[in-house]
C-alpha cells in the first residue's frame, strides 16, 4: 500500500437481538407463525404486492403449508392470491382441497384463482413453487349466494320498500301467471323506484319480470337505475307476455344506487296497453373477463364479412368508431376466432343498436356454433333513430345514449365448450352496433375472507419485535462486547492479512496506545487506537447500546509514515460465527437503491458488495 495511503471499512453489527424461523433449510420448517416449508422458502420483503412482506422462494421445487382452514362440507370456496414470478423458468402453483392454479407469466404480478369444494375436514394451503418466486394476499372465501339489495322486489307485501308514482296502482290479483305486481297506464313515466346500499368496485345482476299487454305499437316498459352515471337500462324486448331482463352493471365508486322501473311512451309515440312489473332484484356476483377483444370496434379486431364495415366520424356511441352492417351482412368478434367458453355456466351478452331506417332491416347479436346455428340471439326494437350522438340529445335518456338501444341478452352454455360471437343484419337497410360485450357470471358472491394468515403480515416470521429485551438479555450483549475491548483487544472480532501474515484481533504485533470514551446518542462509544509493527495504525470506534442489547462499530486504517505500507489482504471487518439455525440477514441497498431495506435468508455463503466501489453503495 502507497504512503499516506488512507482507507475505511465501515461494519455496523446489531447483534444482541437475531431473528429466528425465517428461512427453512430442511424439510418441515416453520417459515412463517404456523407455516410449515420444505428448503427454498422465506419471508421476501422486497417482492412485496401489498403491505410489507411476502412469501418468498428460490432454487429448487418445494412445497410450504399454510395453518389449517375448516372447510365446510359441499361449500365452494374461491382461493385467490397474487404471484410475482422473477423468470420463465419460475412459476408457483396452489392448491387446496380438490382445486388448484398454476401462475402463467413472469415478471409482473399475476392475479390467480381458483374453486374447491369442503369435505368438512381442516386443511392447509399447499404452496409448490421453483425458481425465484413471491406469493401474497392469499384469500380464501365461501362462495354464497350475493345478498338480496332490493326490498320487498316481488311485492309480496304490497308497496313495502316502494315509492309509488300517483299513477301506479299495486295488483294484488294474478296478472298472467303472476299475483303481486305494480301496474301502470303506459302514458305516464316512472311507477316506482327504492334507493338501496351497494358496495363499491362489485358486480351486481339486475333482473327483473316485465310485461307490456299490448303486441303491436308496444310501449317502452323498462327497469333502470335513474340516470346514475354507468347504470344498466333493460327493456321488455316484446309485448303480450311477460319477460325475465336480465343484465350487469358495475358499481364503480358509488356506494348507493336508485332501482327504478318505468313504463311510458317508446320512442316513437306507442303506448298502447298496460305495463307490469314484478320481482325486481339486485345482487352481487362473480364475473368473469370481458371475452369479446374488441367490444368498441376501435382495433379492427373483428372479421368483416360482404357488407360490413367500421364506421367513424358518426354513428358512434363511445370512442370514434363502430360497426355498420348493410343489408343481408355478418361479422365475427376477435377476428372470427372460436370463443372459449367454460360449460353448464351462465353468461350475459349485450350490444347498443342503432337502426335509423324502417323495419326493412333486422339487426341482432347471436351467439353461434362454428357452422352458423344459432344458439341465442338478441335484437334491438327501436327504429327511425336519429340521435346517435348523446350531446344532441333532448331528454335525460338520449342525453346519455342519444337514441342508441341496449340490447341484452342470458344464455346458458350447457354442454358447449366453444361459440362464435357475430353480429348479423337480415332485410334492406343499415344497422349499427357498438359496445358489445360478453361476460360469465356465477350467482354465488364470495363471502368475507376467512384467511387471514395470507396477507403475510399477521404470521410474519419473529422478529426483533417479537423478542424481550430481558435485563439478562442486556448482560449478555454487554459482557461480550467488553469481552471485545478487553485485553487491548487481542481477542476482537476481526481478521486481516498484513504482509502475509494473517492476524485474529489485534494482539501479536499490536500495541494499544489509546483508549478512552464519550456519551452517544443512545450508548456509549469507545475509541481505541492501534499501532501495528509496519507502521500502520488502526482505529477500533465502537459504541454499546446497552438499553437495547445491540453494539456497532467502524475501523479505520492510516498509513502515516513516509513508506510504503505491506499489503493488506482479507480483511474480515467482522469475523464472527453465530450459533444457531436459520439464519437471516436484514440491511438495505445503500445510495444506489435509495437505501430500500432487503432480507436475505442465509443458506450457504452469501456476499454482499457495493455498486461503484463506494461503501456507501
Amino acid at each position: 500500500m502507497k504512503s499516506a495511503l488512507a482507507f475505511l471499512l465501515a461494519v455496523i453489527l446489531c447483534l444482541g437481538i437475531v431473528p429466528i424461523g425465517a428461512y427453512a433449510t430442511e424439510d418441515n420448517e416453520e417459515v412463517l407463525k404456523g407455516w410449515t416449508a420444505e428448503a427454498g422458502f422465506y419471508l421476501d420483503t422486497v417482492w412485496v404486492y401489498d403491505g410489507q412482506s411476502a412469501l418468498g422462494h428460490t432454487g429448487a421445487q418445494s412445497v410450504a403449508t399454510s395453518p389449517e382452514i375448516l372447510l365446510e362440507k359441499d361449500t365452494e370456496y374461491l382461493v385467490s392470491a397474487y404471484v410475482h414470478s422473477k423468470s420463465a423458468s419460475s412459476s408457483a402453483t396452489l392448491s387446496l382441497g380438490d382445486g388448484s392454479v398454476a401462475s402463467k407469466t413472469y415478471g409482473k404480478w399475476e392475479a390467480v384463482s381458483f374453486v374447491c369444494k369442503g369435505n368438512g375436514a381442516a386443511e392447509g394451503i399447499t404452496v409448490s413453487a421453483v425458481g425465484d418466486v413471491a406469493i401474497d394476499g392469499i384469500t380464501v372465501h365461501p362462495l354464497v349466494l350475493g345478498k338480496e339489495h332490493v326490498i320487498n322486489g316481488g311485492f309480496d307485501n304490497g308497496t313495502d320498500g316502494w315509492k309509488l308514482n300517483a299513477r301506479a296502482v299495486y295488483v294484488e290479483g294474478e296478472v298472467n301467471g303472476h299475483s303481486g305486481v305494480i301496474a301502470r297506464n303506459t302514458s305516464g313515466g316512472v311507477t316506482a323506484y327504492q334507493n338501496v346500499g351497494v358496495q363499491a368496485d362489485t358486480w351486481y345482476l339486475y333482473s327483473a319480470d316485465l310485461y307490456a299487454t299490448a303486441t303491436e305499437n308496444i310501449p317502452k316498459v323498462y327497469i333502470d337505475m335513474n340516470d346514475t352515471v354507468g347504470e344498466t337500462e333493460l327493456l321488455a324486448p316484446v309485448g303480450g307476455q311477460w319477460c325475465t331482463v336480465y343484465g350487469l352493471w358495475y358499481s364503480g365508486t358509488n356506494a348507493s344506487v336508485s332501482v327504478r322501473t318505468v313504463a311510458e311512451k317508446a320512442f316513437d309515440g306507442s303506448c298502447n296497453g298496460l305495463a307490469y312489473i314484478d320481482n325486481i332484484s339486485l345482487r352481487p356476483v362473480t364475473v368473469g373477463e370481458e371475452l369479446v377483444t374488441d367490444s368498441g370496434f376501435e382495433n379492427s379486431g373483428w372479421q368483416l364479412g360482404s357488407g360490413a364495415a367500421y364506421q367513424s366520424g358518426s354513428y358512434y356511441l363511445y370512442g370514434t368508431k363502430s360497426l355498420k352492417l348493410t343489408d343481408n351482412a355478418t361479422a365475427l368478434a376477435n377476428g372470427g376466432a372460436a370463443i372459449a367458453v367454460e360449460p353448464n355456466t351462465y353468461y350475459i351478452f349485450s350490444a347498443f343498436s342503432f337502426r335509423p331506417g324502417d323495419k326493412s332491416v333486422t339487426g341482432k347479436i347471436a351467439l353461434q356454433n362454428a357452422d352458423g346455428t344459432e344458439l341465442a340471439t338478441i335484437s334491438g326494437l327501436y327504429y327511425n333513430q336519429s340521435i346517435w350522438n348523446p350531446a344532441l340529445g333532448t331528454n335525460n335518456h338520449n342525453k346519455k345514449f342519444g337514441d342508441w338501444e341496449r340490447i341484452v341478452g342470458r344464455w346458458y352454455s350447457g354442454d358447449n365448450t366453444e361459440i362464435y360471437f357475430a353480429a348479423k343484419t337480415e332485410g334492406t337497410g343499415t344497422v349499427y352496433f357498438d359496445e358489445v360485450t360478453l361476460r360469465a357470471y356465477e350467482d354465488r358472491f364470495p363471502a368475507d375472507n376467512i384467511f387471514t394468515e395470507g396477507n403475510m403480515e399477521t404470521n410474519t416470521i419473529l422478529t426483533a419485535a417479537d423478542i424481550e429485551l430481558t435485563s439478562a438479555e442486556k448482560m449478555r450483549v454487554k459482557t461480550q462486547y467488553m469481552r471485545f475491548l478487553a485485553n487491548a483487544l487481542a481477542e476482537f472480532p476481526t481478521s486481516v492479512t498484513i504482509g502475509g501474515k494473517t492476524y485474529n484481533g489485534f494482539g501479536e504485533d499490536f500495541t494499544l496506545k489509546e483508549q478512552k470514551t464519550e456519551d452517544v446518542r443512545g450508548g456509549v462509544k469507545t475509541v481505541s487506537v492501534l499501532t501495528h509493527t509496519s507502521g500502520l495504525v488502526f482505529t477500533v470506534e465502537s459504541v454499546l447500546y446497552e438499553e437495547y442489547a445491540a453494539y456497532d462499530w467502524t475501523i479505520y486504517a492510516e498509513n502515516p509514515t513516509n513508506t510504503n505500507s505491506p499489503v493488506i489482504s482479507e480483511w474480515k471487518g467482522a469475523d464472527l460465527t453465530f450459533v444457531g439455525e436459520n439464519p437471516i440477514l436484514l440491511g438495505n441497498g445503500g445510495d444506489m437503491h435509495q437505501h430500500e431495506p432487503y432480507t436475505v435468508m442465509l443458506s450457504g455463503s452469501h456476499t454482499v458488495t457495493p455498486d461503484g466501489g463506494r461503501s456507501t453503495n
